[in-house]
């Protein structure tokens, strides 16, 4: 819809700025789509993330395909709860990412910002299923999805 303050976006509602492409790869349009479906970054990481879950490569064309992907990927149960999980950690890291190299003029790449997904989506998981005894190393081989119900 429009309404996250993206480089485009804020030009649309008549915010100038002195430079309104992407930061981390200089696109000539900062958008939604951009960030967390077409850049290199993102797609470096939506590849790292299928990989990390066992699923097919995963690709996106906007952003309302991301919303979707469990849907497409045949996962079940708590497997499919898991994977939406990380999907919105994915898009928030994403994000975040963007704001640190626009306001901090902070580096990033691809296995920093995969890191940071596997670490923040253990915490989301392991505080929010009923069984607290999944261990990170667990985690990090994706093994964890058939144990706990959430």
């Amino acid at each position: 819809m429009d309404r996250l303050p993206t480089m485009a976006a804020l030009k649309n509602r008549n915010v100038s700025f002195d430079r309104v492409g992407y930061v981390s790869c200089d696109a000539t349009k900062e958008t939604l789509e951009h960030i967390l479906c077409s850049c290199d970054l993102a797609m470096a990481v939506w590849y790292k993330i299928g990989v990390w879950c066992k699923v097919r490569p995963i690709f996106f064309f906007s952003v309302k395909d991301i919303f979707e992907i469990e849907e497409h990927l045949g996962l079940r149960g708590n497997t499919k709860e898991v994977f939406k999980g990380i999907v919105f950690v994915t898009c928030w890291c994403l994000c975040r990412a963007r704001n640190n190299k626009r306001f901090n003029n902070e580096e990033t790449n691809g296995d920093k910002v995969f890191q940071e997904i596997k670490a923040t989506s253990f915490f989301w998981y392991k505080n929010r299923s009923r069984c607290c005894t999944i261990s990170l190393d667990s985690w990090n081989r994706f093994e964890v999805v058939n144990n706990v119900a959430m």
